[in-house]
């Protein structure tokens, strides 16, 4: 009797002690894989924050084409203009306007009759075919 709760008790003990070596190597893995994931995490979100700079250099960098290509384009109209001018100082487009004198045809009575015979001849001309279109769909009917 003796001899089996020795047994017993070795056993009990031998038990235990795998049971802590398995639950050891266990957690020792578990660490193993979270300090991976985190690894790979960490190299993932390097990369990202990478690529994200370079992105954001390469936009300023096209930015700043485009706008030396827009102050370039304003350099070259404001040269066009300079060789524009005429004896009075005033540029080729100013002239053309001064031509006028103020004087358009806004409000003239002729321009406004000319308008309003328009809109009547356009308002008649869909009277009537309407009426064409539905003359034609009630014959198709029958």
């Amino acid at each position: 009797r003796i001899y089996h709760s020795t047994i017993r008790r070795e056993l009990l003990a031998l038990k235990n002690q795998e049971m802590l070596y398995f639950q050891r190597t266990k957690v020792e893995h578990m660490q193993a894989a979270q300090k991976e994931r985190i690894n790979a995490t960490m190299k993932e979100s390097l990369f990202q924050s990478e690529v994200f700079r370079a992105h954001k250099k390469d936009l300023k960098e096209a930015e700043e084409r485009r706008r030396r290509m827009s102050v370039d384009v304003r350099t070259k109209i404001r040269a066009e203009n300079k060789k524009a001018l005429n004896s009075n100082g005033l540029p080729r487009r100013t002239l053309m306007n001064t031509k006028n004198r103020g004087k358009s045809m806004r409000g003239h009575p002729f321009l406004l009759f000319s308008c309003i015979l328009l809109h009547l001849f356009l308002l008649l001309l869909f009277i009537t075919t309407t009426g064409i279109i539905i003359f034609i769909l009630v014959l198709c009917n029958r």
